[in-house]
Order: structure tokens, then sequence, then C-alpha cells
């Protein structure tokens, strides 16, 4: 039947759909009685036409009505909801249903929301990035996400108000919405200002109040605050240039301040090091994809132990990005001079067959050094050696002479000296040269004037300088036509040496060789041959050829004497004190001028040469005859090698005379000279 009451369905207030935000659609029903009859359900139609009901159960959509109210003209109303939490993907472009079924209409009432539009609002969920493409400007970059309809505003501004300039790229999302990048260029005099401020503003159809964001360079998160390292700490190296330095990396912008400190040896505090000489500041900022970096650096060279040994630097470094200056601060810094071997290992000999091993090292500071000498043949036999310190006063350095005692035997291996000093991270040692003793024997023979034909005599070699005092001494002969090395056995000595020390600790001797020369010997050719510890092989001494000379000793020749004896005439003639025994005899009977010889008229003994204990020969020449009536005269003549001219020696006169046979010998004594 038709009732004059039907129920009226009236939209209420639309208010916009915002993705994930719970939103109510509502509508009011009215002018309707018999409430009970009075049935409200909500339905979606989606994009492809498909109707759904949505029960009151429904998780996601969520319809109520609320109990009829009574009205004035006795008519009841109510208001039905849905509440629903929108999402693009799900609800863009659906339609919501109010469908109305009552008694008093024929066919139910509807009303539709029409094609939902869901608006999303932008989303930041990003903090602003900082970039920088090149070295003048950096670039900031805000990202919104999620955003629909597409349309949007972004502003870039900076403190003094000035737009800055700005490129904004939109995409659409799988979410069905769209996301947005702003990239923002701002040049580095923009950063160089700490209290500065960058501002973004957007603005967008499903917001009341634009949002802003700023941001500056002392923000926490901006990503260009300088990192600085700590100050090198060098060891000092008296009279060479030293760096002290750090590292200051990824900084924007170039708008970075080095100052320099330093604090003397004696200083009560830090002073500008500008103002200092003998130091040199450099720094250059190099750019690179992290932002700019820079190695600050101070060099100078210690000169002076009382200015530099202990110095300390200091270095603040200041940037737009810091709230206070970084400081950066060196230890003390103490001088160190390394040791200096101003010569080789010396070696001395000393007493007892010891070796003194002595090495000096000059030009070192601090003074405290520590030395070991090592040596042997299997295993080494660590030593602390003497030390003596030395000082320069000049040079404000220190040295030290290290000395060390080692048996001799033991130079036949190695023998290093290691010091230990805080100038050198390792150890530094030096090693004697070479395991060959330097104390090689120097041999000389001493100056033989002249030797003596059959006079002993001594030939000498002085052997020196050598250490230790084991020495083997030999004596060869060479023989001059086979030029081979004898032996000196038959009939040679020679006198085993002493050595003796000498003040410089080494040795010395003189080894002789006694022999008598003959004939024989003439040109011979002695050798001394030496074996010594210090030689590889034996070293010799060449003593000759020899020549040998005869000593000439006048004869001295006495009165010939002439006597008879059964009938006969004898003629002596002695003769001494001659040498060599080269002496000749000649009688000559006076006034024909002829030689007497040995014949059945005349008796002449060979003369007989007998040595003497002076080395001298002695001998008697002697002539017998038997006289005849006529009166003679013989002449003795002797030559001999020391003569200049023959010496003569005259009988006179002999007459014939009667035997005495009281008188066995009767002597005549009548001499020519």
């Amino acid at each position: 039947t038709d009732l004059p009451w039907s129920p009226v369905i009236e939209e209420i207030d639309k208010l916009p759909i915002l993705e994930n935000t719970e939103a109510n659609l509502q509508y009011k029903i009215s002018r309707y009685i018999s409430t009970s009859e009075l049935s409200v359900t909500w339905h979606k139609k989606e994009k492809n036409g498909n109707l759904t009901y949505l029960p009151k159960n429904s998780s996601k959509y969520k319809p109520n009505t609320s109990i009829s109210q009574l009205q004035p003209d006795n008519t009841y109303s109510c208001t039905t909801s849905l509440l629903i939490t929108p999402r693009l993907l799900d609800d863009q472009g659906s339609e919501f249903i109010c469908r109305v079924k009552h008694p008093s209409l024929e066919t139910p009432i509807e009303r539709s929301t029409g094609p939902l539009q869901v608006c999303a609002c932008p989303r930041n969920q990003d903090p602003i990035q900082w970039s920088h493409t090149d070295r003048e400007e950096a670039v900031l970059i805000l990202h919104l996400h999620r955003f629909y309809p597409q349309s949007i505003e972004i502003k870039w501004t900076c403190s003094c108000r000035q737009l800055l300039k700005s490129e904004d790229e939109s995409r659409e999302n799988i979410f069905n919405s769209f996301d947005v990048t702003s990239k923002c260029r701002v040049p580095q005099e923009h950063m160089m200002h700490s209290d500065h401020k960058i501002r973004v503003t957007w603005k967008h159809v499903t917001m009341t109040d634009p949002e802003i964001r700023e941001v500056c360079v002392r923000d926490s998160d901006f990503p260009w605050r300088p990192e600085v390292t700590e100050l090198s700490n060098p060891v000092l190296l008296f009279g060479r240039l030293v760096t002290v330095q750090c590292g200051i990396s990824n900084f924007f912008p170039n708008d970075l301040s080095v100052t320099w400190f330093v604090k003397e040896r004696g200083s009560q505090g830090y002073v500008l090091l500008e103002r200092q000489r003998g130091y040199k500041i450099t720094a250059s900022p190099q750019y690179s994809d992290s932002g700019y970096s820079c190695t600050p650096s101070v060099e100078f060279t210690p000169s002076s132990f009382s200015s530099h040994h202990g110095v300390m630097f200091m270095c603040k470094v200041k940037h737009p990005s810091l709230g206070h200056p970084i400081e950066r601060i060196t230890k003390p810094l103490f001088i160190t001079s390394a040791p200096v071997v101003t010569d080789s290992v010396k070696l001395n000999p000393c007493e007892s067959e010891f070796v003194l091993c002595s090495v000096r090292l000059e030009k070192f500071f601090p003074k405290n050094i520590h030395l070991t000498w090592t040596f042997g043949e299997n295993k080494y036999i660590q030593y602390t050696p003497k030390k003596t310190l030395l000082v320069d006063d000049e040079m404000e350095t220190f040295g030290v002479i290290s000395e060390c005692k080692i048996p001799w035997n033991q130079l036949k291996f190695p023998v290093r000296v290691t010091w230990e000093h805080e100038s050198k991270a390792e150890p530094q040692s030096t090693e004697l040269p070479g395991p060959e003793l330097p104390w090689c024997p120097q041999i000389e023979a001493l100056d033989t004037p002249y030797l003596i034909l059959n006079t002993e005599c001594k030939i000498q070699c002085r052997i020196s300088g050598y250490f230790p005092k084991e020495l083997i001494v030999n004596w060869f002969k060479e023989e001059e036509e086979t030029r081979q090395l004898v032996p000196v056995t038959n009939g040679i000595n020679y006198k085993i040496p002493q050595p003796q020390r000498q003040p410089d600790n080494t040795y010395s001797c003189i080894s002789s060789l006694y022999f008598t020369p003959t004939r024989m010997d003439h040109r011979l050719v002695f050798i001394c041959k030496v074996r010594h510890p210090s030689l590889k092989e034996p070293k010799e001494e060449r003593i000759g050829p020899l020549k040998i000379v005869e000593l000439f000793r006048r004869p001295n020749i006495d009165s010939l004497e002439t006597s008879m004896l059964n009938g006969k005439y004898k003629i002596e003639c002695k003769i001494s004190g001659y040498s060599p025994e080269r002496l000749t005899v000649t009688w000559i009977k006076k006034g024909k001028n002829e030689c007497v010889t040995k014949d059945n008229k005349y008796n002449i003994p060979k003369i007989v040469h007998e040595r003497q204990s002076d080395k001298t020969f002695s001998c008697t020449a002697s002539l017998s005859y038997v006289p005849k009536n006529e009166v003679s005269e013989f002449i003795c003549r002797v030559e001999h090698p020391s003569l200049d001219q023959p010496i003569e020696k005259h009988t006179g006169p002999l007459q014939l005379q009667q035997p005495d046979t009281n008188l066995q010998e009767r002597k005549t004594g009548r001499y020519l000279y």
C-alpha cells in the first residue's frame, strides 16, 4: 500500500578520503514509520562492475546503523555509516552504495558515493640528503613518497629568503601513487656561514598547511664534517728535515682553517707558529668524490737540543660545520741522532795473546746506548764490553768507544759488534772485514856486506810486526842449476829466533843462519821461509845471489937462513900471516937471473900451507944443493894476491967452505934486501 511516509536518504557532509586514514561514510535516513521493518545494507561496486555485499561483521569495512529516533512529526530517522580505511590499490575508483528497504517502498532506494577518489598525503620518510657534483656547489635532495594526486609544489630557499634553483622529478609507483625527488643546488657561499639554513617547503592538496624542513652545515647528520687524524709523532733526527703532519679529509665546503702552534723546550706555553723562524707550513686541499682533503704539515730541521728536544706542536682546525675547532697535539718530540761509525772496527794486540777489538760511535743522542759483541765458532758468545762515553759539547751529542778482549784464535770466525739506540727501529751492527789476522810478519834481510871465503859468516833476517807469537822459520838454499829448494842441514846451523814483544804488543825476532862459505857457494841463494797464523801461504825472503870474497892478508917474510949439513947448503924462507893460501915462491940464482927448478942439482920441497888460529896461513920454503967451486947467490921471490909487487929476499954471496967435522951445522947470516 502506498503510505505517505516513505524513507528518504540524505547525504551528510562529505570529507576528503585519505589513504590509510579512517573515513566515515554517512547517510541520514528519515521520514519513515515502522522502524522494525527498516532494512539498511552496504555494498561495494568494483571498478570492473562487480558488486559485493558488505556484512556487518566485515573486518575491513564496518557498516553501522544507529537506533531510529522519533521526530516531532512522529516519523523516525537514523544515521547509517560505513567506516573504512581506504587503500589506493583496493579502493581507488570503487563505489560504496547504501541500500534501504521498507514496506512503504515498492523498490529499495539507494545512494552511491560515486567513484571514490582516494588521496594520499606525501610521506617524508628519509632525511634530506647532501651530495655534491663538483667543487663549487652541493646538492640537497628531498624524497617524498606515495602521494596522490600527482600535483605538488616544492620550494627551496636560503636564510636570506632567496629562492634557490631546484629540479623536481616525479614518477608513479607500484601503489598507484606518486613519488617525487627534488634536487636543489646550493653554492658554496651559502654554506660558509654556520648559521645559514636551507629551507624546503612542500604543499599538497591533502595538506592543510605546508610542510617545512630546514638543514644547515651544523646538523649532526651533515656528511662533510672534517675528519682529522692524530698528528704524526716523528722521531727527530738531528740535522735532518722532519715533517709533522695530520690528515684532514671529507670536508665541504672548502672553507677550512688550520692554525699551527709550537711549544719549544723551555717555553711556558704554545705560540703561533707563523711568528717563529725555521718552520715551513704547507697545506694544499685536493678535491675528490668524497669532498675535499688536505695534509697540512710543518717542516723544520732540528738543529738545537736546547730548543727542539721535547718540542710539541698543536694544530687547530676550523670549519663551518664544526661547533668548536678540532685540536690535535703531538707528544713531546725528542731528538735522536743515529750513531755514526767513524771508522771500521780496530784491532790491537794485547797481553796474554788476546786481541783488543774497539769501535768508535759518534754523534748520537740521547746518550743511552747498548752494545754487545758476539764471536765464536759454533755458538756466539755474548760479551758486554767496556764502554767509554764521550761528550761533544759543541754538537750537543754523545759518542762512545766500546772495547772487547777476545782470544786471537777467535778472529778466524765472525766478530760482530751490535748496538741498540732509540734512533733506529732495529739493532745496527758492523763486522770485522774478514777472518784474516792483520798482523802479518814482515821479513827484512839484514845487510851482509860480503862473505869471506872459508870464514864462518852469518846471514840474518829480521821478522817483525806479527801477532800472535806462534812463528815457524825455515831456511832453504836454492841450487843454481836446478833451482830447487833444499832445506839447510849439512854443516849449516841456524839459530831459533826468540820473539821479543814490542811497544805495540806485536812481536819481532831475528833469525840467523851460520855457515862457512867455500868457492862452491859463490852466487848461492838462501831463502828464509816464514809460517804464521796470519798467512794463508808461507812468506819468504830471498837473499842472494851471494858473492864470496877472499880476505887478503899480506905475508910476513922472515930473513933467509942458510945452513950446511953433510956438504949441502940449505936455504929456508919462513912466511906467515897471509891469506888466502894462494902463495907462490920462486927461487932465482943471481947473476944468471934464471929460476932454479927442482932437478938433480937442486932440491925444492913442495910448500905446505898451515892454517893458523887467526885464519891465516904460514909455510916454509926451502932450497937445498951441493955447492961447487964458484960463489953463488940466491933470491927468494914471494908472490901473493895481496901484494902489488913480489917480495924478494937475498942470501948474499955463498962461498964454498970446508966441512967442519966438529961442527955438524953452521949457520950463516948474511942477507941482502
